[in-house]
């Protein structure tokens, strides 16, 4: 039994970058080394009952591979706790909003419209295009420059102190 799977449960333009991200396969092939990958590797395990059936995918859910490591075969390390499943998302947020942050903020100062950049942003990311995606995108974008200036704020106004 090769090509045990879980399934991964994210927003569509999350769900398409991180499948850009990793190939563009489907199922997902994990890369070695990469954060998601480790994450599995570490936390996959035996499940926890004898007559635990894997959950097969819905619609709108990522199939990703369980990857061969050398103590752990997939053909019996087939399943992902719960709290290493939130792991696993949340690292997969966090990695979506590092890379869109570095490579859409050196733009931040070119003007209020970025509606082009945006899009331009989602296509190299193998991301859909459609408004749906390009408001959450702009929304998570949004919420990043908000943090990112109050934090400028505080330190420039706890240097004049």
């Amino acid at each position: 039994m090769t090509g045990m799977c879980f399934y991964l449960t994210l927003d569509d333009y999350l769900a398409e970058w991180f499948i850009n991200e990793h190939g563009g396969n489907n199922p997902v092939r994990l890369k070695r080394g990469s954060p998601e990958c480790d994450i599995v590797e570490l936390y996959m395990a035996v499940p926890p009952r004898e007559d635990y059936i894997p959950e097969m995918g819905e619609l709108f859910q990522v199939p990703v591979l369980f990857p061969h490591t050398r103590g752990k075969d997939p053909q019996y390390y087939h399943y992902l706790p719960p709290k290493a499943y939130a792991a696993l998302v949340a690292c997969i947020r966090t990695r979506f909003d590092v890379q869109m942050w570095e490579e859409l903020h050196r733009f931040g100062y070119i003007g209020k419209q970025k509606s082009e950049l945006i899009y331009a942003w989602m296509e190299k990311h193998g991301i859909e295009d459609t408004e749906r995606n390009w408001c959450a995108i702009a929304k998570r974008y949004q919420r990043k420059r908000n943090t990112f200036q109050r934090n400028v704020r505080r330190a420039r106004k706890n240097a004049k102190k």
